[in-house]
């Protein structure tokens, strides 16, 4: 009997122990951040749930608040900066893809011309494919500049 009464009290003490003030309070802090060609934005989370925003371009920072008339423009601006920033890494990507196959090809046509001539067409194939995602990049980045610029003067003029 005495050892389930100290086994008892022992629990209560350890579940008492393991609750925290991190448990007990809400988030208050950075939600998301976003960056791409000078524009950005930080997502926050402030005490009373109030949602603010701070937006930039090169370096000239706004704060914003979030309420029902500019959510919309605000989502609209986050989804161009992170569609933004995977455009942008596409690009990237693909043209060291490019730059790489280009690579190989002056190594083969260095090394043997014979190898080259069997593997042009894998060579013209592949260039083209990394080409094309290249310039799909390049005009999607275009694009969102657009939006971007749209949104930003948008968020400020309200």
């Amino acid at each position: 009997m005495r050892k389930s009464i100290i086994l008892i009290v022992f629990f209560l003490f350890l579940s008492r122990c393991t609750v925290g003030e991190e448990d007990n309070e809400e988030y208050i802090g950075v939600l998301s951040t976003g960056n791409v060609m000078g524009y950005e934005y930080t997502n926050i989370i402030e005490e009373n749930h109030v949602l603010s925003w701070q937006i930039g371009y090169k370096g000239h920072q706004t704060v914003i608040q979030e309420n029902p008339s500019n959510i919309e423009d605000l989502e609209k601006f986050m989804n161009a900066v992170n569609d933004g920033e995977t455009a942008f890494v596409q690009l990237i990507i693909w043209s060291v893809y490019f730059l790489l196959i280009i690579i190989i090809a002056i190594y083969y046509y260095i090394k043997n011309r014979k190898i080259l001539k069997r593997a042009s067409p894998a060579f013209v194939i592949f260039g083209g494919i990394s080409i094309w995602i290249v310039f799909n990049a390049i005009m999607d980045l275009n694009s969102i500049s657009r939006i971007l610029n749209e949104s930003y003067y948008l968020l400020l003029s309200l």
